[in-house]
Order: structure tokens, then C-alpha cells, then sequence
């Protein structure tokens, strides 16, 4: 995997079980992406992750018919 790839993942990671960034994560994606992209990404994975615990907790299923990711 890229390098660039990994440090997205971990920064998720730690985001998600976490919910904190390291100072040093938090300065190496920031000089990165600068504040709004950095911005945009931390929104993003806050958004999936609030979609991913509201199919959770309703336990949604999909239509019949739909196309599902397969895991």
C-alpha cells in the first residue's frame, strides 16, 4: 500500500477509535492537505461513520434486488 494511502487509514483509525489525533498525525496531514481539505476529509469520515451506525442501529437491510458490496 502507498504510503500516502497508510496515513489516511491510520488517521481514520484513530479518529474512529479514538476520536482524538496526535499532535504529530493532526501537523503531517495538515501540512499535507492544508486546513480545508483537511477539513473536508475529518467531515467525510465523521458522515460514513454516522451512516454506518444509523443502518446499524435501525437495522436496515437492503431492497430486494439491490446491489450489495460484498465484503
Amino acid at each position: 500500500m502507498p504510503s500516502e494511502d497508510a496515513q489516511i487509514i491510520e488517521f481514520t483509525r484513530a479518529l474512529l477509535r479514538k476520536h482524538r489525533i496526535d499532535e504529530s498525525s493532526f501537523k503531517a496531514m495538515q501540512t499535507r492537505f492544508g486546513n480545508d481539505e483537511l477539513i473536508q476529509l475529518t467531515t467525510a469520515i465523521g458522515y460514513y461513520s454516522l451512516l454506518a451506525m444509523t443502518v446499524n442501529a435501525c437495522e436496515l437491510e437492503p431492497a430486494a434486488g439491490a446491489e450489495v458490496l460484498k465484503v
